[in-house]
């Protein structure tokens, strides 16, 4: 018996160990467990693109441990091809220490350091044939677990660009055109290289993208390309004496016509930065300039199109714009003004071997062009070609309409910026922008006045070098802003032309002035200012500094002459014959004339049917009476006009729908968190007063 207990005792004992054992080796699993590591990692940013020249700071974060330093790498760069279809990245390698590929700096193990594009002053891009693909790369490493690196890339871009004019040219065969590239951020001045080609972009037998810088060129059967030998910016474009009738080389799948060529403007710093511009050879021939349309344009305005009927014009040819004084404008296709016009093809699927001849051009004037009122006569010339049976070289005008006339226009003005300005001892010289249109060149046909019309003094200062045609930039000064009381004024913009538009009245914007309330405080008077019973409405003639009250239960409005402070009774106007108040309820004043215009509530009468509805025929509406505010330089016979009841078919708005007989009385009511006041009835009896 004592054997067999010892026996069951050990069998126990074997399950509970083994029970231990296993939920030891669960708890040992968990949190704060020495098998098992946290996974430490590390990101470094931004990856971006930069400019030569600009600089930004570099991040590294690492987690998954409390020691977050870093040891940042020396800088590094990648490079990647493309072959049949197939990318190929290198592995980091060290980067030139000349600072060709940049600067890694200011590099602290608490994980921020600053990495500088190279200086374009000494370097540009590096060449895109030596190191295709070019990525910087940034590396930091984590000082808690040496394996553990991060990584940003970095695309340098030089920022260089090419503009180039003409965009498009049509020359005939053995002419010549002369074309501009215009480089922006070309700190070294290096300059353009230039290049024919009737090729397109596409992949090479390899699978790398042949783009147009790489293309082979078409010259001289294409013709000849001549960079100026003082400046490689400029070069003269020679067509051949023939129009091509094939593309040179041979490019399978290019379906261009022969006669289309495009010129390549390269910057030599970085052909990234490259443009194109078309060419299409055409047939030298006679021109003939039949008239222009249309024959009028708008003074001031930014851009206007005139069509000149001229088949046989190219932009070999050149435009004269002749003033009545015979001042002689000459426009040609370096101008970026003209566009040579050809007929559309008869169908969509239609070619043809040689170009049709050109039907006439466009002319583009400008702010420049329009700036003076006038008659301007056009002409034609073309070195190389005869123009309405005149010689070679000399200038023809139209056998039909051949001038045009430049009509003055009054300026418009829709929006301004800011819309409101402080008053007060702080307040600055104020910049003011003015948008609309027909303003000039520079804005030198307009002119802003401010708060008064016709005033010298309240003409704005116009800043012409960043006015445009369709923007004025003016100043406030201080003076101008703090002289008169606060509230809304005009802004207005008028004509500055020689010759004034008509009618000549200005364009007019509003612009508030507000008190400098942190500085000033609103005092609180200690009494307020009697009215009349129940005003129900009120309006100021900032002109005049008078306040109209409509005053609802004494049938009456009163006017108050606003001081500093202060409101002065100048009377009340009550009803008369030809001038009735009848529960005035509403006004309006016109600022212009100085009068006030007043809704007569009471003046409307309603009849019903027996089903309550209007009966239109015996009812009548609200009217209208209009008075002198007082002051008024040039009064007027008061009067009153009553509004139609009823609405005729096609008719206006009627004024009454079987109102009440008498307006409901209103409570104000501040709307929480808003600067507006919210209006709705009364729907109990007012307290007596």
């Amino acid at each position: 018996m004592g054997e067999i207990v010892g026996v069951k005792h050990r069998a126990v004992l074997k399950i509970l160990g083994a029970g231990l054992a296993a939920l030891f080796a669960f708890l040992s699993s968990g949190c704060g467990s020495k098998n098992v590591a946290n996974v430490v990692n590390v990101t470094v940013t931004p990856s971006t693109s930069l400019i030569l020249g600009q600089s930004v700071t570099m991040t590294a974060t690492v987690t998954g441990n409390i020691n977050t330093k870093v040891t940042w790498d020396e800088l590094k760069y990648t490079t990647t091809t493309t072959t049949n279809g197939k990318t190929t990245t290198t592995e980091p390698q060290k980067a030139p220490t000349d600072g060709s590929f940049g600067v890694l700096s200011n590099q602290q193990d608490t994980g921020t350091a600053t990495y500088t594009a190279p200086d374009p002053a000494k370097f540009q891009v590096p060449d895109s044939t030596k190191y295709p693909g070019l990525q910087i790369v940034i590396i930091a490493t984590s000082q808690a677990d040496t394996k553990k690196t991060g990584k940003a890339n970095i695309i340098l871009i030089s920022g260089i660009r090419a503009v180039i004019t003409p965009v498009t040219a049509s020359v005939p065969t053995k002419e010549s055109q002369q074309f501009f590239a215009t480089l922006t951020n070309d700190i070294q001045s290096q300059g353009t290289t230039w290049l024919l080609t009737q090729n397109v972009p596409n992949t090479d037998s390899s699978g790398n993208f042949i783009n147009f810088p790489k293309l082979p060129t078409c010259s001289p059967t294409c013709g000849t390309i001549t960079p100026d030998a003082n400046n490689p910016n400029v070069a003269v474009y020679t067509a051949p004496d023939t129009i091509p009738t094939a593309i040179t080389p041979a490019q399978k799948g290019n379906t261009n016509p022969a006669s289309n060529l495009t010129i390549v403007a390269t910057p030599k710093a970085d052909e990234s930065g490259f443009v194109i511009g078309t060419v299409t050879i055409v047939t030298g021939g006679p021109i003939t300039f039949n008239g222009i349309t249309p024959t009028i344009a708008p003074q001031g305005s930014t851009m206007w199109d005139i069509y000149l009927d001229a088949p046989g014009i190219s932009s070999a040819s050149s435009i004269n714009l002749i003033d009545s004084t015979g001042n002689t404008v000459r426009k040609d296709s370096t101008t970026g003004q003209i566009k040579i016009l050809f007929p559309l093809p008869a169908t969509s699927t239609t070619t043809t071997t040689t170009p049709p001849a050109s039907t006439g051009a466009r002319l583009r004037l400008n702010a420049k062009d329009l700036l003076a009122a006038g008659p301007i006569a056009v002409s034609v010339v073309d070195s190389a070609q005869t123009c309405n049976g005149n010689p070679a070289g000399t200038a023809c005008t139209a056998t039909g309409a051949g001038s045009f006339t430049v009509i003055p226009v009054r300026p418009t003005s829709t929006a301004t910026v800011p819309d409101d300005i402080v008053q007060g001892a702080n307040t600055q010289q104020t910049s003011v922008v003015v948008d609309g249109g027909y303003f000039g060149d520079r804005g030198a046909l307009a002119k802003v006045f401010f708060q008064s019309f016709g005033n010298l003094s309240d003409i704005l200062n116009l800043d012409t070098q960043h006015s445009t045609s369709r923007r004025l930039v003016a100043q406030i000064l201080t003076s101008q802003i703090n002289t008169g009381n606060p509230g809304l004024y005009p802004l207005y913009v008028a004509s500055n032309a020689t010759t004034p538009p008509n009618p000549n009245n200005p364009s007019v914007t509003n612009m508030a002035l507000f008190p400098d309330y942190s500085t000033s405080p609103p005092v609180k008077l200690p009494t307020a200012f009697p009215a009349g019973l129940n005003p129900s409405a009120i309006d100021i003639d900032p002109i005049l500094g008078v306040l109209a009250v409509a005053e609802t239960g004494s049938n009456a409005v009163e006017f108050f002459s606003i001081g500093n402070g202060s409101l002065t009774s100048l009377g009340q106007v009550t009803s008369t014959a030809s001038a009735p108040i009848n529960v005035p309820t509403g006004l309006s004043i016109n600022r212009t004339n100085h009068t006030v215009a007043v809704v007569n509530y009471g003046t409307q009468t309603t009849t019903t049917n027996a089903d309550g509805s209007c009966k239109q025929a015996t009812s009548t509406g609200q009217s209208v009476t209009v008075l002198n505010i007082p002051g008024n330089p040039s009064p007027i016979t008061p009067f009153s006009v009553v509004l139609p009841y009823s609405v005729p078919q096609g008719g206006l708005q009627g004024t009454s729908v079987c109102p009440e007989p008498c307006p409901t009385p209103l409570e104000w009511t501040r709307i929480p968190t808003s600067r507006w006041l919210r209006i709705r009835p009364l729907r109990r009896p007012l307290s007596p007063i």
